[in-house]
Order: structure tokens, then sequence, then C-alpha cells
């Protein structure tokens, strides 16, 4: 499925291809990210450490741009806390988020690794490495790298 997201301040189509565009291209940041990486930075870190790193270096980021005073009773924020910063630290923490989802269904290892037969995805203990041990894309969901 095809997304579309409008960048020019435009409504865009329809509530799926606004969120669908929003997925892809935090689903391309993360391929990209993961490529140059590769699957050892999370397996070294593990599910507690990248929890960590998203509730405090990515939730800090956000937090900070959020906080504002108090008026009245009141929070007030300012109206030009959102900004390209906080929309990667947001992103960062939606593609987190399906980092530990893949690691609590022990399928980071494989899934980043490549491993993989004509069945699908072979269990990282059963499998051979594959000669150039190099990313293999999964996402072919319209997103261009």
């Amino acid at each position: 499925m095809e997304f579309k997201i409008e960048r020019d301040g435009g409504v865009p189509d329809s509530f799926s291809d606004y969120f669908g565009g929003l997925y892809n291209e935090a689903l391309a940041i993360m391929v990209e990210r993961q490529d140059g990486y590769g699957p050892t930075n999370i397996e070294s870190l593990g599910a507690y450490g990248v929890f960590s790193r998203l509730a405090s270096d990515k939730c800090s980021r956000v937090s900070n741009a959020l906080n504002g005073v108090i008026i009245n009773g009141e929070a007030q924020v300012d109206s030009d806390w959102y900004n390209e910063g906080v929309k990667d630290a947001l992103v960062d923490i939606a593609n987190y988020a399906m980092i530990l989802i893949a690691l609590g269904e022990g399928k980071w290892s494989d899934v980043s690794r490549g491993y993989y037969d004509e069945d699908g995805f072979v269990n990282h203990s059963e499998a051979e490495e594959p000669e150039n041990d190099g990313f293999v894309n999964y996402f072919e969901y319209g997103v261009e790298i």
C-alpha cells in the first residue's frame, strides 16, 4: 500500500494517507539508520537500554520543547514548540517503540541481519550468515531510500 503526505500545508486526502505517509517516512529513516549502524548496536543495548534511550534522551528533547509556564493555573506552551528537532525526536520515539516490539517478539536479530529462507525469516540461531551479511530490505511499502 502506498501513501502520500501533503507537505505544502494542504489537507491530506485521508487519515490513512496522512498517517501512512508518516509511517513510511519513519520507516525510511529506520532502514537508513539500520543500514549504517548494523544490528549490534541494538543487540548490545537490549530492551532496557533501548527503552532508556527512548525515555530519557528522546522524550527529554520533546519535554524540553513543551516546557512552558503556568499562567492563571493553566499550562501555556510556546506556539513554536514544534520544530525539526522535535519532529526528529518524535520519529525516533516511534522507531524505538517498533524496535522494542521486535526485541520483545524475539525478531530483532533475525530481521536486522536479514536471515531468511524461501519460507521467510529463519531463527537466528539456526541460520547461516549470508555471504555479504548486508541488510535485506523487507520493507516494500512504497518507501524509496
